[in-house]
């Protein structure tokens, strides 16, 4: 028997969709904002896949540079990185780097 580890577990039983957590500070509706929910929640689940092949801790900035989505700024990677924690898939860590 195969064991499963956390991010097959993880790919089994959530989609994109499920990350969607859009913070809607521009007030869309409608359409444009369930296509802004859907993007998000694809922006965080390819961040999600990125750890599970490069684990150990990393910046923002890192991720960023190495993920390369283009047309992506910085500051959607930390939302996600953001949401992925609040959300109870990665762990901050408070370590300092020199």
């Amino acid at each position: 028997m195969t064991q499963l580890n956390l991010f097959d577990t993880l790919a089994e039983i959530i989609r994109p969709v499920t990350l969607d957590r859009y913070h809607n500070t521009t007030g869309l509706s409608g359409e444009t904002l369930a296509k802004q929910q859907v993007k998000t929640g694809t922006q965080n689940w390819k961040i999600l896949i990125w750890f599970e092949s490069h684990m150990g801790e990393h910046t923002p900035s890192e991720v960023w540079q190495r993920l390369n989505l283009p047309g992506v700024p910085l500051t959607s990677i930390r939302r996600g990185i953001t949401d992925l924690t609040e959300l109870g898939y990665l762990e901050k860590t408070f370590a300092m780097r020199d």
